[in-house]
Order: C-alpha cells, then structure tokens, then sequence
C-alpha cells in the first residue's frame, strides 16, 4: 500500500482515477487528498501547521519526475 499525494485535476490520469486506485503492478495507492482544490489543501496545511512541500527541500525529489510517498 502506496500513501500518496494524487488529485484530481492534475493530470488526465489522475482525472482517471480514485481515492484508492491500482497500479500496473498490483500496488494499492490511497490519495487521501484526492478531491481537494489547491486551495482547500492550502488551509489544511494552515490549519494543521504543517509545512508546503513548496516551501522545504525534500531529498526524495532531487529529480523533478521521482514521485514519493509512504510505503506500508
């Protein structure tokens, strides 16, 4: 299971998709996210104090196409 940050929106893909979708290798992704605007999800993060992955450097994006999230 693939905790991600995928909206809809985004993409067509992602367009595509759900909350909880199924990759090409059998991978369960949940983007608990998926239906917030980016305005919606910038008052969570305001209200939760939490930090824009804008804002912070983050070693798992060193390369603009590698994707992160939390594996379980």
């Amino acid at each position: 299971m693939w905790f991600t940050n995928l909206r809809q929106g985004q993409t067509a893909f992602r367009d595509s998709i759900d909350i909880v979708s199924q990759g090409a290798d059998g991978l369960i992704k949940v983007s608990p996210f998926y239906y917030y605007s980016d305005q919606a999800l910038d008052k969570y993060l305001e209200a939760h104090q939490l930090p824009n992955e804008f804002k912070y450097f983050d070693p798992t994006k060193q390369l603009e196409n590698r994707e992160c999230g939390l594996h379980a």
